[in-house]
């Protein structure tokens, strides 16, 4: 990963419980539950650069772990997930591989 704070995080051991752009992570009965929160000041959880990095983070570190058999996306609030966060310029000028990032779900 390009980015260096992300780099810092998949070094990490441990899963964290809160990741960069209002993801929450859990691992329950062998299920890694991902939550999509609402970042403050948003009315919606969006597709930022933060969330974007956090998944890719957290699907890398799943790969990994024999110990998790499934995997639940789910968002907080009203909304899952609203579309790409396009106020992000991050993401406006990022080049992501998006078949990359589902080919880490099997």
């Amino acid at each position: 990963m390009a980015d260096e704070s992300y780099k810092a995080i998949m070094d990490e051991d441990a899963y964290l419980s809160d990741y960069p752009g209002s993801v929450k992570f859990e691992l329950k009965d062998h299920i890694a539950i991902i939550t999509f929160g609402i970042p403050e000041g948003k009315k919606v959880a969006a597709l930022s650069y933060d969330v974007f990095m956090s998944i890719n983070v957290i699907f890398d570190k799943i790969a990994m772990d024999d110990q998790v058999w499934g995997i639940i996306l789910t968002g907080e609030d009203r909304c899952f997930v609203a579309g790409a966060d396009l106020s992000d310029k991050r993401m406006q000028s990022a080049n992501f591989s998006g078949p990359d990032t589902l080919h880490k779900v099997r």
